[in-house]
């Protein structure tokens, strides 16, 4: 998750023992509930996608794939941008406000 977009969310969604796997933040400081967290026994862990081991990314892009396929997991896509038009997807990113995925299309 990115963590400053969701941690406000984190205490009514996580589960008891759950784990909360964050990759990144848009901003450089996060502050959370505490109690929330250490009640439900909730654990973080951060990682750097760039940095996994050949053969965990491997594993774990194969899991998601299958997550993908089965329709558990869905890709929420917030806008589709032409490569022309790529200053205004990098806008709508950095706007904070786009929820989901913004995809740039190098196609026709």
């Amino acid at each position: 998750m990115d963590a400053a977009t969701n941690v406000a969310m984190l205490p009514g969604i996580i589960a008891r023992d759950g784990l909360c796997v964050i990759y990144g933040s848009s901003k450089p400081e996060v502050s959370f509930e505490f109690f929330p967290m250490i009640l439900a026994g909730a654990a973080a862990r951060f990682f750097i996608v760039y940095e996994m081991a050949p053969e965990a990314r491997t594993e774990t892009v194969s899991a998601l794939q299958g997550q993908l396929a089965s329709g558990l997991l869905r890709h929420h896509i917030a806008g589709t941008y032409a490569l022309d038009d790529i200053a205004a997807a990098h806008e709508a990113v950095e706007s904070g406000k786009t929820i989901g995925n913004v995809v740039v299309s190098l196609g026709q």
